[in-house]
């Protein structure tokens, strides 16, 4: 008998298999299909069945948040990965990553990692919707060359750890993803901030920008209790080029934005440092728990209850703190009905275009860019695009607050 490891929440939901290949849950609709090399996942009961293939070549780290601990022990390729020392962390805190991060030593890590996440997201007010108004408005593009730079930062921290980044749902035919990306564009138009933004507004008090990512998240939560769409493998991929080349790749980058910031060297170097921190940071969060995802953070909850609820408490601590830190005092601006609407709102077409992609701004440049992927260059593009015609036509109040 094989059992595919427990899952959390409305997604997955644990399935015994008998060695015939045949399988049987009580209150689950239809016969799944053939076993042969993929695990079947039984949606919520009286719900359909969704496969998710497994590779027996996958890192073992990859793989880890997916497997029970006893199929963690006998996981026979552990030496062949180069990930041998990581076992040990797994097993103690992870297990599954489903079951909540128990080993507290793993948990305070991720409330560090992601505390430095927020505090950076508000301390260089990394935003695309700010970068691209002050390159469509002011002719500034040193703001949108840094967002490039966060994702070749990320390609570095994976190749330097081996890590291969992995998308937990494949990428959408072009017939979704293209509407898609251009959707997450005019809904964070309608927001005012991208999803890195609304963090660090959120930080700098404006309680309203919380609607933003509840709205984007209850999307993902509807969706997924009703599995409104085809549900598509998790893909891995290792970066296109080596930690040399990613490295020289941002020695470039860097290079060209301090060509076009000479009048303004501190924010020259505030861009720097925030912008590898969140690259850096980012990969070792989606290291640890690989499920998480800004973009439906309170989805996140539901599937990875400790590690969601520990690592979205410390990323919003972090905003907080450092608009503290920046302005030696703090305010809360409680939300009004109009503020509500328009977040919300604009959460919603955020939330409908990132489950197109798959995947909000954060998901496709911290792991898209970085595995090389051709979907998410477009994906990037078109959502840009979007957001500099919509800015160029009827302009934008979006501004740095650093």
């Amino acid at each position: 008998m094989c059992c595919f490891p427990e899952g959390r929440g409305p997604r997955f939901l644990p399935v015994c298999y008998a060695e015939n290949n045949t399988a049987s849950a009580t209150g689950f609709k239809g016969a799944p299909p053939p076993l042969r090399d993929s695990y079947c996942v039984a949606r919520e009961p009286n719900r359909r069945w969704s496969t998710v293939r497994y590779w027996p070549t996958m890192r073992f780290r990859e793989v880890a948040p997916m497997l029970s601990q006893k199929q963690i022990a006998e996981w026979p390729d552990v030496s062949e990965t180069g990930v041998v020392a990581m076992k040990e962390f797994f097993v103690s805190t992870s297990g599954p990553v489903a079951a909540g991060m128990e080993n507290w030593a793993g948990t305070a890590l991720l409330g560090v990692v992601a505390f430095v996440v927020g505090f950076t997201l508000n301390h260089a007010s990394i935003c695309t919707v700010i970068a691209t108004r002050e390159l469509i408005a002011e002719r500034r593009p040193a703001r949108s060359i840094a967002l490039v730079e966060c994702a070749v930062w990320a390609g570095l921290a994976y190749a330097v750890l081996g890590i291969a980044p992995t998308m937990q749902e494949g990428w959408f035919p072009l017939s979704h993803l293209v509407p898609a990306a251009i959707l997450f564009g005019f809904g964070t138009y309608v927001n005012g901030a991208c999803v890195f933004g609304s963090i660090g507004h959120v930080g700098n008090g404006e309680t309203e920008f919380g609607f933003t990512l509840l709205s984007i998240s209850v999307v993902f939560y509807i969706e997924s209790w009703f599995a409104l769409l085809p549900d598509q493998p998790p893909i891995s991929a290792s970066a296109p080029l080596g930690a040399v080349l990613l490295a020289l790749a941002l020695f470039v980058l860097l290079v060209l934005r301090l060509s076009v910031s000479l009048r303004s060297r501190s924010n020259f170097w505030r861009l720097t440092y925030s912008m590898g921190a969140v690259g850096i940071t980012s990969t070792i969060l989606v290291a640890l728990a690989p499920e998480y995802s800004i973009t439906a953070s309170v989805g996140t909850i539901v599937s990875i209850p400790v590690a969601g609820a520990v690592i979205l408490i410390c990323m919003f601590s972090g905003s907080f703190a450092s608009a503290r830190f920046r302005r030696h005092r703090f305010k809360l601006r409680w939300p009004t009905t109009k503020g509500i609407l328009k977040r919300s709102f604009g959460g919603i077409l955020m939330g409908l275009g990132a489950l197109m992609i798959p995947g909000g701004n954060d998901t496709v440049l911290l792991i898209g860019l970085p595995m090389g992927a051709w979907q998410a260059v477009l994906a990037y593009a078109l959502f840009v695009a979007t957001l500099a015609a919509l800015i160029a036509k009827f302009g934008s109040k979006a501004r740095s607050w650093s």
